[in-house]
């Protein structure tokens, strides 16, 4: 159910990335983001990629608590392999990107839910996120069918998507981590640092520009990037886009948990 991926020659305790691949919350694994976990590796970063449950099995909120499970293998397990579970890292893409803001989230907000609150009482040293190209909110589907802009093909994916992931969970769940972050609700702990990325052509950029906000407004000491002509998920792709993508997000984790000690 997961895979480590470790840089080239380590020396000493390395930094731990947990990797949450995309595809909609229906398809997709981690040995499709193998590329994606190697290249965190070959940053310095100890890579854990990982599976969770896809849709319908994987409907919220199953697929989040895989991804808990994940990080509690990884606080328990890690240091066995040489990393460091007191410099962590989240990242992923587009539904990854979802999972990773909510598993942010779980560490700073103190919810009723079992499975949450061991979370939270775990007190996982998150000291970055990286949760690209995210669809972060997945209630309010009906925004993306009224959309005109979008070829109505687009529309009715992006609804599927939505409401298959987030089942009959009401408002304000974590099933739309952006909600909750876009709300008066204080967090019991500091939200890490959170830094997403996004192109100008993604169906879906306009979470990404609403996380923006919503981080603005909590004084985060992340932000958001938008990158013109950018696709989505544009970043595992060739080119130069993708390569100045890559680049601020190592920029970015070396201000906040840099590969070396």
């Amino acid at each position: 159910t997961l895979d480590l991926h470790a840089p080239l020659n380590p020396s000493g305790k390395l930094p731990v990335l947990l990797y949450v691949h995309g595809g909609g919350f229906r398809i997709l694994s981690k040995n499709t983001h193998r590329a994606i976990a190697r290249h965190f590796a070959l940053g310095g970063y100890l890579v854990v990629n990982i599976n969770y449950r896809l849709t319908p099995a994987g409907t919220f909120p199953h697929a989040l608590q895989d991804v808990c499970d994940a990080l509690h293998w990884t606080l328990e397990n890690i240091e066995a392999y040489g990393g460091d579970p007191n410099r962590l890292v989240y990242a992923g893409e587009s539904a990854g990107g979802n999972l990773t803001l909510s598993l942010a989230m779980l560490g700073c907000f103190e919810r009723p839910e079992p499975w949450a609150k061991r979370v939270f009482d775990a007190q996982p040293k998150v000291q970055a996120v990286l949760p690209a190209c995210g669809m972060l909110e997945v209630h309010q589907s009906q925004r993306y069918v009224e959309d005109t802009s979008l070829p109505k093909w687009v529309r009715s994916r992006i609804k599927v998507i939505c409401d298959g992931y987030r089942g009959d969970s009401p408002e304000g769940s974590l099933a739309s981590p952006l909600q909750l972050l876009e709300s008066d609700t204080p967090s019991e702990r500091p939200l890490p640092p959170i830094f997403s990325i996004c192109g100008d052509r993604d169906y879906v950029v306009e979470d990404t520009h609403r996380l923006g906000r919503a981080l603005t407004r909590r004084a985060n000491a992340g932000g958001v990037k938008i990158y013109p002509k950018g696709i989505h998920v544009f970043h595992v792709f060739l080119g130069d886009l993708a390569k100045q993508a890559w680049s601020d997000q190592f920029d970015f984790l070396r201000r906040h948990v840099p590969a070396t000690e």
